[in-house]
């Protein structure tokens, strides 16, 4: 009998019993200079992330997922602009605690799986920080590969899923 503990990665879709955690993310200074949103100037309160949450919840272009370690929520999976062909992809691991353990990796993983298997896309596409050097490593090594840099600051990734 295999006595280790097993940390298990699952995605599901996001709800809103996740969304108090969502504005502690949100908060988190740290990941939005990572991931290009520091330009939010106040905080994110709980009424804001509720009307978020509805406006995308309606958008047939868009999926909003959720990542668990174990039974804790902690981080976030989005596709945007999902056509019938490419989608765009957005990650954060919120628990700085767990960044450079793998999670970020597995979980673009599990994920690119999720969407090849029940969207039939043919790629996917992401922009990154180049800075955001840990970002760029996962990305990499899940396939992705850089096909230029925009805006200054960023790279454009691509991955192929054909």
């Amino acid at each position: 009998m295999n006595t280790h503990k097993k940390n298990l990665i699952f995605i599901s879709k996001l709800k809103k019993i996740h969304l108090k955690k969502l504005v502690k993310f949100r908060n988190n200074k740290v990941i939005w200079k990572l991931t290009g949103r520091s330009g939010v100037k106040r905080k994110v309160k709980i009424s804001d992330e509720k009307e978020c949450f509805k406006k995308i919840n309606k958008k047939k272009n868009r999926l909003n997922l959720v990542i668990y370690l174990n039974e804790k929520y902690v981080g976030n999976i989005y596709f945007t602009h999902i056509t019938k062909v490419t989608a765009q992809f957005h990650i954060f691991i919120g628990e700085n605690s767990l960044w450079n353990k793998g999670i970020g990796t597995k979980s673009t993983l599990l994920s690119i799986n999720f969407i090849k298997v029940n969207y039939n896309l043919k790629k996917i596409y992401l922009k990154v920080k180049i800075n955001n050097t840990s970002a760029i490593k996962v990305y990499k090594k899940c396939g992705f590969k850089i096909k230029k840099k925009i805006e200054d600051d960023n790279y454009y990734m691509v991955k192929n899923l054909t």
